[in-house]
Formats: structure tokens, C-alpha cells, sequence
């Protein structure tokens, strides 16, 4: 048995049991940093760019179309796959219905994934990838414990309005996060945690960052110049101090 002591998922890894003669393992993409509808300038923004790479990503298998009338009962939303010969067989692998009613596209793809002990997985929508007349659900999944397939669920927001999905789209992102890890945060007001002095210090850095930000001015660190709307992708602040573990693209 999986995670028993004895037959555990190592740290730091998902283990991917595709029963499908390794079909469905081909839906299963490392994110691009690129994005289609990104122009040069999106690129300069760190946690966009960070944001793109995260996790993993489930795409479709096939092309498939949705048409929702607006009504609440499974039958209100029609779900149709586009089979092509090339296709067929990856009806097998993955399968999309209306399974919840309410304008809900359910997407079941024939995998199981499993993450080491007290590990969930959060499903959310593709990371910064649009799908028109739709959102995605978000759901955490304790893929640990859990020995079957889950679905990707996608709420169609426009009624009457004929919605494509193209084979290859991403259709869900899945991130490990340890858990309980998100429910034991609080948020407390600064001035219960620190003195006086330090809120007064990260107000007037706060306010020279935005000051130098809006005017564009360059100025220059250990003999480099750089403009105050790249510090935090280059991982410095206002006075040059570099940020520890500075995460980059």
C-alpha cells in the first residue's frame, strides 16, 4: 500500500500511475513560461513569468465543444467531443461530461497521481492561461491517501454561447502544498508584531519605491544602473539590499 510506512512517495516527487500504457502521461505537461497572449512586456514582471512555470498542467486530449442553455440539470449543458481518427482512442484516456449540472464541465482524464505523506494537490485553473466563457473550479486533493482519478471541473459563465476547447489546451494546473500548511497562516496587523521603528522604516521605503517607480529614475548599485520598476526582478529594494533566496524565471 502506498504511504504506509514502508512504501512511501519520496519527498519532492509525485508519482504518476498511468493504466493506459503510458497514453495519458502525454497530458501531462511542465508549464511554458511563454504565453500566447502575452506580449515582450508581461515578461518583465517576475511573478507572472514564475507564476507560468508552476506546478504542472492536464490538457485535453481531444478537441471538445460545450453549449450551456443557463439551467441548473445535468442535460442543460451539452458536451461534445470532436473525434477525429486521429483522436478516438483518446476517449479512453480522458472524457469530458456534464456531470454536476449548473453550467459545470466535468473532465475526467484515466490517471492517478500520488504525493509523499500529508501532501495534497491543488487543482486550479491553467496559471495565467485564458479560457473564454469559462472559470475554472479549484479543489485540494488529498493525493496521498486517495487511490483513484479526480476530476478537473470547469464552470461555463455564458449561457447560449458555443464554447471551443482545442486538443492540447490546458485544462487544470495541479500544485503540491503540504497539508494544513495554508490553514495554520493568520493575518495579524504589523504593529501587533513589530516596534514602531520598523513599521516607519518599510512606510518610508514603501513610499520612496513608488515615488522612484512612477518617475522612472535610474539610479545606480555597486556600480550598476537600473530602473526602480525592475528591483524586484533583479531581488533588491530600494537601497540596494538583495533579497535572500531570490527566485528567478
Amino acid at each position: 500500500m502506498i504511504n504506509d510506512g514502508i512504501n512511501n512517495v519520496p519527498d519532492k516527487t509525485i508519482a504518476l500511475f498511468d493504466f493506459s500504457n503510458g497514453e495519458v502521461s502525454k497530458l501531462i505537461k511542465k508549464p511554458s513560461r511563454k504565453r500566447d497572449w502575452f506580449t515582450p512586456h508581461f515578461y518583465n514582471c517576475l511573478p507572472l513569468v514564475i507564476g507560468n512555470q508552476y506546478g504542472f498542467e492536464i490538457v485535453s486530449a481531444f478537441d471538445f465543444n460545450i453549449l450551456w442553455n443557463g439551467g441548473d440539470y445535468r442535460y442543460d449543458t451539452n458536451v461534445s467531443q470532436v473525434l477525429t481518427e486521429e483522436n478516438k482512442e483518446n476517449v479512453i484516456v480522458q472524457s469530458a461530461s456534464s456531470h454536476f449540472g449548473h453550467g459545470i464541465v466535468s473532465i475526467n482524464t484515466d490517471i492517478v497521481f500520488r504525493t509523499p505523506p500529508s501532501v495534497n494537490l491543488i487543482v486550479t485553473g491553467p496559471i495565467n492561461t485564458v479560457l473564454p466563457g469559462i472559470t475554472p473550479l479549484t479543489g485540494i486533493v488529498e493525493s496521498d491517501n486517495i487511490r483513484t482519478t479526480f476530476t478537473i471541473n470547469l464552470k461555463v459563465n455564458q449561457p447560449n454561447v458555443l464554447i471551443h476547447i482545442p486538443k492540447g489546451t490546458p485544462l487544470a494546473t495541479l500544485i503540491p502544498i503540504p497539508r494544513y500548511f495554508g490553514d495554520k497562516f493568520e493575518i495579524k496587523d504589523s504593529l501587533d508584531i513589530f516596534d514602531k521603528k520598523i513599521f516607519e522604516e518599510e512606510l518610508d521605503i514603501y513610499i520612496k519605491q513608488g515615488i522612484r517607480r512612477n518617475n522612472k529614475n535610474v539610479r545606480i548599485y555597486n556600480g550598476q544602473e537600473g530602473k526602480g520598476d525592475r528591483d524586484y526582478f533583479i531581488g533588491r529594494d530600494y537601497d540596494g539590499n538583495l533579497f535572500s533566496d531570490h527566485q528567478k524565471p
